[in-house]
């Protein structure tokens, strides 16, 4: 396997489970790829600020602060314009 790094984007929907989406999200970091969560809706929004809380939890665990970048993103989606909301996480050194 390849120790390249690669630039991740979880795609959460309104039915993503948040444990396994920030267990992702975390796995991924670990490995050192460039991890972004995408959500387009309001549900699946709120499935991602849960992965989200449930990520920094995890990662403050093994002693890292996990914060979030946020940003808009459109997406097309059947030929329309969507937009979406996209989540950035950052890894700090807790101590």
């Amino acid at each position: 396997m390849s120790n390249q790094k690669q630039q991740i984007n979880l795609k959460v929907s309104a039915s993503s489970d948040p444990h396994k989406v920030s267990g992702a999200m975390c796995r991924y970091l670990a490995e050192g790829n460039k991890v972004f969560l995408t959500a387009i809706g309001a549900s699946a929004v709120n499935q991602m600020v849960k992965a989200c809380a449930i990520g920094r939890g995890m990662a403050a665990t093994s002693g890292v602060d996990l914060t979030f970048a946020i940003g808009f993103h459109d997406e097309e989606i059947n030929n329309q314009i969507k937009t979406a909301m996209r989540f950035f996480p950052i890894i700090r050194d807790a101590s």
